[in-house]
């Protein structure tokens, strides 16, 4: 009877899918609910703007900002910016797996190094990432060396 059931299980994998959801579910049910998102956001965006919550230079309108991103594309500078982005979240990444990767080996290996460190490091593992934005403002200033602390904490 178990094998029977096995069987037929395994007659199941190989059995080749004929049902296609429809077009319009797939659209319904995966594409509609990001677009109605980013429209909300984007509106109360525009109704905080409206209401002038705070000042223009802190919280600009969402079509300013969309001026200033197509300004940044016809000028070309706009990849320059986003790579100067991805590239500090690469090394900072890089750097935490560095150091990350031998020290996770040897908490996990040395026992001492575990009871000595391993709760320190479970503390600050608890810690969120933009928790550390401000000591590192402190310590490092407005600089590269702050944002690659606070990824490399981060990651």
């Amino acid at each position: 009877d178990d094998l029977a059931g096995l069987e037929a299980g395994l007659d199941a994998l190989d059995a080749v899918q004929t049902h296609r959801t429809p077009t319009r579910e797939v659209l319904v049910k995966k594409v509609l609910p990001p677009f109605i998102a980013i429209g909300l956001v984007l509106l109360v965006w525009q109704i905080l703007v409206t209401a002038k919550v705070t000042d223009e230079t802190k919280l600009p309108a969402p079509s300013a900002v969309w001026d200033s991103l197509s300004q940044m594309w016809l000028k070309g500078t706009l990849l320059e910016v986003i790579w100067t982005s991805v590239s500090r979240g690469l090394l900072g990444f890089l750097l935490a797996l560095a150091i990350g990767t031998p020290l996770g080996l040897l908490v996990a290996r040395v026992t001492f190094v575990r009871a000595a460190i391993g709760p320190i490091l479970q503390g600050l593992q608890s810690l969120p990432s933009v928790a550390w934005v401000p000591p590192a403002v402190l310590w490092f200033g407005l600089n590269d060396a702050m944002m690659y602390t606070v990824i490399l904490l981060g990651a």
